[in-house]
């Protein structure tokens, strides 16, 4: 058992086919900044606590994490996630997280975005295994004019007492919510806070005690 499978810092990156197993995070990519490249693609990552970890490489030319095998969780450690990216909704970053498979077991989350401008999140399937301990499939917080499409989000438990959200946006305002499907959750999408100008359309939600759900200061489409 280690604590990290990989760890780079101010390096462009290309980490491709690795296999990550019994680690606390499987592959952690910080302050690659202005004019530095991250791409992430074909891994299978077995972790504990951070599937892949994109920390802080604002300005970078861009961060690429596509078509990996993520399981994420272990007992006892439920804040993990299975891709995290924490930027900047300052200065762009081009990031795309797009054609990952991610099973989230003891942990809170699939895919979390923490600040960021034009983040693209799409093709991505993540299934919630646990119902009181997974909160969301795919967050997205503080970014401005994401684009979260064709994702498919899978939960074990849909009712009033489950925790379980397919998809969560807060202070995310100008984003594009299209094409998704969700189901099997207590909320399907959960908008906090302003969120407005969000295009919310041909999203297919199923099996949830409620479909869309607007926190009292949630608003979008406006």
């Amino acid at each position: 058992h280690c604590k990290w499978g990989i760890h780079v810092t101010r390096m462009g990156t290309e980490i491709k086919s690795v296999n990550a197993m019994n680690t606390d995070v499987g592959i952690w990519i910080e302050k690659n900044n202005a004019g530095l490249t991250t791409n992430v693609s074909n891994c299978n990552l077995q972790c504990e606590n951070i599937g892949v970890e994109l920390w802080q490489n604002i300005g970078s030319t861009y961060q690429y994490v596509t078509g990996n095998l993520i399981s994420i969780g272990s007992a006892g450690n439920g804040g993990g996630k299975g891709i995290r990216v924490d930027d900047s909704n300052i200065t762009p970053s081009d990031i795309n997280i797009n054609g990952n498979i991610i099973d989230v077991y003891n942990a809170y989350g699939g895919i979390a975005l923490f600040q960021g401008i034009k983040s693209r999140v799409f093709e991505n399937i993540v299934t919630l295994h646990v119902p009181d301990v997974n909160y969301y499939g795919i967050g997205v917080f503080n970014n401005q004019s994401a684009r979260v499409q064709c994702n498919t989000v899978i939960g074990s438990s849909s009712t009033s007492g489950s925790i379980q959200r397919g998809f969560i946006f807060s202070k995310s305002f100008n984003s594009s919510v299209t094409c998704n499907v969700e189901s099997n959750t207590k909320f399907g999408f959960e908008f906090d806070d302003l969120c407005d100008a969000t295009n919310f359309q041909e999203n297919t939600m199923s099996t949830n005690w409620s479909g869309l759900y607007l926190n009292g200061n949630g608003v979008i489409g406006v």
